[in-house]
């Protein structure tokens, strides 16, 4: 029935005009209040949805949404991932007039993500679908768009406290208080654990120290009474000479008896190559994220467990409740959280297919 209500009956049915109900309807004009609660009342309990396909193919306007995400250049495959989803959404969107615009910029440098969103801002857009790696830049661009009334989504990071319409991502310190609880059940007598944080000039994004602070928040709650368990975080700049491999020997050399090992985003197969390269036995491994190089290394042994959160689901929904705000005027949720999926070599082959 909600697809065959017409603006005009929700008019017959409050004793207004069309025009009256199409203003409260795209929020434009001046509408009595209490008139304009009537007519949202009527719409509610009558299930009145918009036309979409028919409101945007009747428009000769081109709608032009941007993404503004990394690439996967240097050695991160996690961002071929999101791709998927966006390619998706592109080939649903084009039918509706809408097209969507890429800009990509290389995560561990600050100057390029600044020039990504300085493309960006530049041409006529009617919203914007981004990953916030660096905070105060982000800040410093989202002034732009607030003034110009450019919304705005972000995925795979949040930061709270700005104007953004929603985030679609992971609750990446609780994925990381599950990964402290798989490493607690695989290793009951645990003392000390080794967290590497592998990434190019050390640029580690507000979602890989959430990551890390939901680990450690895990184990300092459980701790009460007990001696806290010893975290040895490492540091490596993949750019760097000789790395991982170096930074890695000298840890392995120095913590020997230390088989515990996280690894807060998708590179954790760099640690997995390492130890397969030399033999070594016995680590029980946790990193994130279903990638060809991850699950080769999950099914041989060398990773334990994969946390996942389905980033091409994510890349999707936030393009698409963004066209549904920008065509019907859609409420977005401002928290849409992934799950978070837990994967290890016996359930990896259902995962990698669906």
């Amino acid at each position: 029935m909600s697809n065959k209500v017409r603006i005009k009956d929700i008019a017959a049915r409050a004793g207004v005009s069309i025009g009256t109900v199409d203003r409260v309807l795209h929020q434009r004009g001046d509408v009595n209040e209490e008139t304009r609660r009537k007519i949202l009342e009527i719409v509610e309990d009558m299930g009145y949805k918009p036309n979409i396909i028919a409101k945007t193919l009747s428009s000769k306007k081109t709608m032009r949404i941007a993404i503004v995400i990394p690439d996967s250049s240097d050695n991160n495959p996690y961002w071929e991932i999101p791709i998927q989803g966006i390619r998706k959404a592109a080939e649903e969107l084009i039918r509706y007039n809408t097209e969507l615009m890429y800009e990509f910029f290389d995560a561990s440098e600050e100057a390029s993500f600044r020039n990504a969103l300085l493309k960006v801002c530049s041409r006529e857009l009617d919203g914007i679908v981004m990953n916030p790696v660096f905070r105060k830049t982000t800040e410093e661009f989202l002034e732009k768009l607030n003034e110009t009334a450019t919304p705005y989504v972000f995925i795979d990071v949040n930061i709270k406290g700005v104007g953004k319409l929603g985030y679609f991502g992971q609750d990446a310190e609780q994925s990381g208080r599950v990964a402290a609880s798989l490493m607690e059940s695989g290793n009951p007598d645990l003392s000390r654990v080794l967290i590497i944080k592998q990434t190019s000039r050390k640029v580690f994004s507000q979602h890989i120290e959430s990551r890390v602070k939901g680990f450690l928040g895990y184990f300092r709650e459980k701790q009460t009474g007990r001696k806290m368990i010893e975290a040895i975080i490492i540091e490596i700049d993949l750019l760097e000479k000789e790395e991982p491999e170096k930074t890695l020997a000298e840890t392995i050399a120095m913590y020997p008896e230390v088989k515990a090992v996280f690894i807060p985003n998708s590179r954790v197969f760099l640690f997995a190559d390492f130890i397969e390269k030399r033999n070594l036995e016995g680590y029980f491994v946790i990193g994130y994220d279903i990638i060809e190089k991850n699950n080769l290394q999950l099914e041989k042994g060398n990773i334990s467990y994969l946390v996942c959160q389905k980033a091409e689901i994510q890349a999707y929904n936030a393009i698409m409740a963004l066209f549904n705000h920008l065509i019907a005027n859609k409420a977005i949720n401002k928290t849409n959280y992934s799950p978070i999926d837990i994967i290890n070599k016996e359930n990896l082959e259902y995962y990698k297919k669906n």
